[in-house]
């Protein structure tokens, strides 16, 4: 019989709409064989339709009732987290107790030593000391988990070609989009997020530039091509205008997707207590190093030290919460571009231009992300209308371009055309494909 205990964890997780709060549950939370069994439908269910099933649905699958549960999902799976830890520690202490009675203290110790190295299964975050056998566990696990994996292992980006160099966007990683002022960073970033929620993931999106209204009106554009400054000033045809309430309601896919706003006076802790309470599988932030950081450094009141203390603590974020994390900045005036002319067309790197060095006040962001992309204007004719997006950094992938569309009427921002490091001292590209 499912314990109060597994039912809360079962109710939160459902609620959640989190695809990665499901993912990254243990089973070994789940100690008797309904509960097991429960959990391991709603993951099975997830996984496949990317929809979280309904109370009724969870009940006809599983045969157990959830709660209206009042906590953030944090709280419930702490409390599975101890339960099984009990339960694990109570069985090692009968067998411990044994041994001591039987007065042999080797048995006792080599009992006390497994169920150390066991309890590391029920920490509640990941540990910072991982010896060389358990690290060995988590490799061969990742890859029996990639080899599993038929599609993309990660949360799609939105664009095939950025997926394949990418594999998507994965735990841990702190993905950071560089660019001058009015190349589109924001759009970007609502494009990843679109994606990824489209896709059934769970998106938080922190704005520290725009209101709540202007970030969904240009949502809205995504989804339905509608250039959103035609949505606010009203400029719409009679029939588009009608249909405009049917349309809206076509986003409500069931998954959540979050926006804080606030200006300039938002912070790290800001962000961090929105994503324990909803626990997002995405987290984007636009414009991050406007955020305050955690903890203000004494007798400092260096901008460069406070964007580097937020992009840390953004970091910092992204491993605790095991969850990826997409900011913007800004590089500094020195990338401005210094090509006369579009050289992309006899097949040089058109964002060759553009370094990590140029990145505006820190080094700290190109050595704490896992991924660094550029975004520039395309040259004339075509500086309002495409834009380059290209990876400086990439794990331990290779580094690629594209260039896009970037045109509101109707929206379009789908790729034109793409290379990779390997394609600068190939022929020529085929202009006449990218018009």
């Amino acid at each position: 019989m499912a314990s109060q205990t597994a039912i809360n964890l079962l109710s939160a997780l459902r609620r959640s709409g989190s695809t990665s709060a499901v993912r990254d549950t243990p089973e070994t939370y789940f100690i008797e064989p309904d509960e097991l069994a429960a959990f391991r439908w709603l993951k099975e269910h997830v996984t496949r339709h990317r929809t979280f099933p309904d109370p009724n649905m969870f009940r006809r699958g599983t045969g157990i009732t959830t709660l209206q549960v009042a906590q953030p999902l944090a709280y419930y799976t702490d409390q599975a987290r101890l339960a099984a830890l009990y339960n694990a520690c109570m069985g090692a202490y009968e067998e411990m107790r044994n041994a001591l009675e039987r007065k042999d203290p080797d048995a006792f110790v080599a009992h006390m030593r497994q169920t150390l190295l066991q309890s590391g299964t029920f920490n509640s975050q990941s540990a910072d000391f991982v010896p060389l056998s358990a690290g060995m566990e988590h490799v061969l696990a990742d890859f029996q988990e990639a080899h599993r994996t038929t599609g993309l292992r990660g949360i799609p980006t939105g664009y095939h070609y950025l997926d394949e160099l990418t594999g998507g966007w994965f735990a841990d990683d702190l993905i950071s989009i560089v660019g001058r002022i009015g190349v589109g960073k924001t759009y970007l970033m609502l494009i990843f997020a679109y994606a990824a929620w489209r896709a059934g993931y769970n998106v938080l999106f922190v704005s520290m530039e725009l209101g709540a209204t202007q970030l969904f009106r240009r949502l809205f554009g995504i989804h339905t091509k509608i250039n959103p400054s035609m949505i606010r000033t009203g400029r719409l045809s009679t029939f588009i205008s009608n249909q405009m309430t049917e349309m809206a309601s076509t986003m409500d896919n069931g998954i959540p997707f979050n926006v804080i706003v606030g200006g300039f006076k938002k912070s790290v802790e800001t962000v961090q207590a929105v994503a324990d309470a909803t626990d997002p599988d995405l987290i984007c932030v636009d414009a991050g190093y406007l955020l305050k950081p955690t903890t203000k450094r004494k007798n400092s009141d260096g901008r460069r030290e406070a964007i580097s203390d937020t992009i840390e603590d953004l970091k910092r974020i992204t491993i605790e919460r095991r969850r990826p994390l997409i900011q913007s900045t800004q590089f500094n005036r020195s990338a401005e571009s210094v090509r006369t002319r579009d050289t992309s067309q006899n097949g040089a790197n058109p964002l060759s231009h553009l370094n990590m060095a140029k990145i505006g006040e820190t080094d700290v962001i190109g050595q704490s992300s896992s991924i660094v992309a550029a975004a520039a204007k395309a040259f004339a004719p075509y500086a309002d209308t495409r834009r380059w997006f290209g990876l400086m950094k990439n794990r331990e992938g290779t580094l690629g371009r594209m260039l896009l569309n970037y045109q509101f009427s109707p929206v379009n921002f789908d790729m034109i055309s793409a290379g990779s490091e390997e394609d600068d001292e190939a022929p020529p590209l085929d202009v006449s494909r990218m018009i």
